[in-house]
């Protein structure tokens, strides 16, 4: 997922006569700067996936014959049961996964045709539920079940920014016109019989921080652990949705 809606809401007035084409660069590197060290979670980008929902398969609950819960066809949906003695119950899914964390929903398509608004929503961020009584086409049949949806974490307003203050650091260091508050990458300077021991940016950059005190105050706040992405759960049993564009 990219780095969707970062952009620096206004350059400081200082900077109002510097080269367009430098200013979009280092806003650019200043946005996947953050969007990346933050833990790749904040920004909101539009997707399209076809998901794809395995038959019904025997639940693992073997048990005395009951008669089926309500909640469970409230939920699932149509719920087949083949009893003998003990009960294995079959659940036909009105409900599909999506990548998260999801905003919204644009569209959904079956074979070609969008279906209403009304006839699902989305739950807990994650599922897509049928709620006109219908179930979702198992994989394949039809073939075309696209979902157009917005993904991700709205951007905090102190992200943006700090935005400006890493795109200004950037821009001077491209420009080479300032005092840039990023560290070169020189590791000792010797002056006047003084030796100085700097900070090599790769360092930092591998522990999560820019150089830019507030920009890494920011990060500490956000981002503590300093997590490279969103954490994923995978399953043996599910199906990995085709990611259309």
């Amino acid at each position: 997922m990219p780095a969707c809606g970062w952009h620096v809401p206004a350059w400081p007035a200082a900077y109002d006569t510097a080269d367009t084409a430098d200013k979009s660069a280092a806003e650019a590197l200043a946005a996947l700067t953050l969007w990346a060290l933050s833990g790749r979670v904040f920004g909101v980008c539009e997707e399209t996936l076809s998901p794809r929902v395995a038959p019904a398969r025997p639940a693992t609950y073997i048990g005395p014959t009951r008669p089926v819960p309500t909640a469970w066809t409230a939920w699932f949906g149509p719920v087949t049961c083949e009893c003998a003695g003990s009960c294995r119950c079959a659940v036909a899914r009105k409900r599909v996964a999506l990548a998260g964390p999801v905003q919204s929903v644009t569209s959904v398509s079956l074979d070609g045709v969008v279906l209403d608004a009304a006839a699902y929503e989305v739950h807990n961020a994650r599922w897509l539920v049928r709620t006109d009584g219908q179930l979702w086409p198992i994989h394949g049949k039809p073939a075309d079940f696209e979902v157009t949806f917005m993904r991700g974490l709205p951007i905090p307003a102190s992200a943006l920014i700090i935005l400006v203050d890493l795109a200004v650091e950037f821009l001077k260091a491209r420009t080479g016109s300032g005092k840039c508050a990023i560290p070169a990458r020189a590791q000792q300077v010797s002056r006047q019989g003084m030796d100085i021991q700097l900070i090599d940016p790769a360092t930092l950059f591998e522990n999560g921080l820019t150089g830019v005190e507030s920009v890494d105050r920011w990060l500490g706040a956000v981002n503590p652990g300093q997590r490279r992405a969103p954490s994923r759960v995978y399953s043996v049993d599910g199906l990995e949705p085709i990611r259309v564009r």
